[in-house]
């Protein structure tokens, strides 16, 4: 019988050990990220300790300056913290502050102010020391303008409220 005989059958046995090495790995369905992200963010969330000197810190802030807010071009997206932007919560992103903190923001010379919970990074402005959600934002009365002056202070139940 005339029968395929290999030259080399190491090179052979070699290809195939290549091959499939090469597979590719399982995908995930995007859904399957999602939730993988949203549990993330969930056991995350908060996991600044009460007693530890940064949240010491964030409870004594009092901060003037500008704030600002963001909307649209974001909704949907992933924060800094994994959960995504709803541009009409009541949220907002701080530099510093650890996500979760509550803050009341007021309207500088009036008495205006909201509560918003910190979920995100930001504001990127060197001037600014806030920005605010849309929803945020309208609630204050400082989305036609863009942006206004405000004081800041951490409530002292900051990472209590759900």
């Amino acid at each position: 019988m005339n029968m395929l005989r290999l030259r080399n059958p190491g090179a052979f046995a070699c290809a195939l050990l290549i091959a499939g090495c090469a597979a590719s790995p399982p995908r995930h369905s995007a859904e399957h990220v999602s939730q993988v992200q949203d549990e993330l963010a969930r056991s995350t969330e908060g996991a600044t300790s009460d007693k530890s000197p940064q949240t010491e810190k964030a409870r004594n802030l009092h901060q003037a300056g500008l704030a600002s807010w963001y909307g649209r071009g974001f909704n949907g997206h992933r924060t800094a913290n994994g959960e995504r932007f709803d541009m009409h919560a009541m949220t907002a992103a701080h530099r510093t502050l650890p996500f979760g903190s509550w803050v009341r923001v007021t309207l500088a010379g009036r008495n205006r102010s909201i509560l918003v919970r910190i979920n995100d990074r930001g504001p990127f402005e060197r001037n600014r020391v806030i920005d605010l959600s849309y929803g945020a934002a309208v609630a204050l009365g400082i989305a036609r303008h863009g942006a206004a002056k405000v004081e800041l202070s951490v409530t002292s139940n900051s990472h209590t409220r759900s």
